[in-house]
């Protein structure tokens, strides 16, 4: 019997509301860090911290790309090397995290149609819920708050996010370490996410059952996938045909 239920984040639960909203939040990021490092007395320009965070993303790139993940004050530090700041007194990392990790909250994303209601649905029905994640700039911390402002927070037992684990879907410890904090067991639990390798076969992996959010209907996995939802209003109903409350 299905009892618990994971989901991605973005493009499952929240999505880019506007057409250049990742830019948006990249030049919020990037002019609060440039401003909170003069405060700081640091004498650069806002072009020098665009240059260092065009490289600081290479970096990070190398790392996502062996399916590995760095923490929130590692990005910064990443970031510092690429200008060449030291730190040089106590509390110096703090003014940074936040205007880094804190940058979507003056951005927010908006949340996929249907998702506040069927979390409601799940949490009444008695399944235990969680969220499986691949952060970017914005660590975990950061998403809690974006979570908590979107008004879905108090839904889920259990939140991992990649920049905590310092490893990234499709790596199976993430999901299998997920549901040991969960107190559930791979067959009776199930993952929907918007990506077939990174959610749907590594969660069938470790085996739990798989469903593919496909909001535009473009998907057609077979026997890969154990359901294919375009709506969240869908997922009760496909929880239950696969053993589900």
């Amino acid at each position: 019997m299905i009892e618990a239920v994971t989901f991605d984040l973005w493009h499952t639960m929240i999505y880019e509301p506007y057409e250049n909203y990742t830019q948006r939040s990249k030049m919020i990021r990037m002019r609060d860090t440039w401003r909170a490092l003069k405060e700081m007395g640091h004498k650069i320009s806002y072009d020098e911290v665009k240059v260092a965070y065009h490289h600081h993303d290479f970096m990070l790139e190398d790392v996502w790309s062996a399916d590995k993940d760095v923490s929130e004050r590692t990005q910064i530090r990443m970031l510092l090397d690429c200008l060449n700041i030291k730190k040089d007194r106590k509390g110096f990392y703090a003014p940074l995290m936040k205007c880094y990790g804190e940058a979507l909250l003056k951005n927010m994303p908006a949340l996929s149609d249907g998702i506040g209601g069927v979390l409601r649905t799940l949490k009444k029905r008695g399944y235990s819920i969680g969220m499986i994640s691949n952060t970017g700039h914005t660590p975990g911390r950061g998403m809690k708050k974006v979570l908590k402002n979107l008004g879905v927070l108090n839904y889920f037992d259990t939140l991992t996010f990649s920049s905590e684990m310092r490893i990234r879907k499709p790596q199976t410890n993430i999901f299998t370490r997920t549901l040991g904090a969960m107190d559930a067991k791979p067959k009776n639990a199930a993952h929907i996410g918007d990506d077939a390798v990174n959610d749907v076969f590594a969660a069938r992996k470790v085996g739990m059952k798989g469903i593919l959010y496909d909001k535009y209907g473009r998907g057609r996995m077979g026997r890969k996938v154990d359901g294919i939802i375009s709506s969240f209003k869908e997922l009760p109903g496909v929880l239950q045909d696969i053993g589900g409350l």
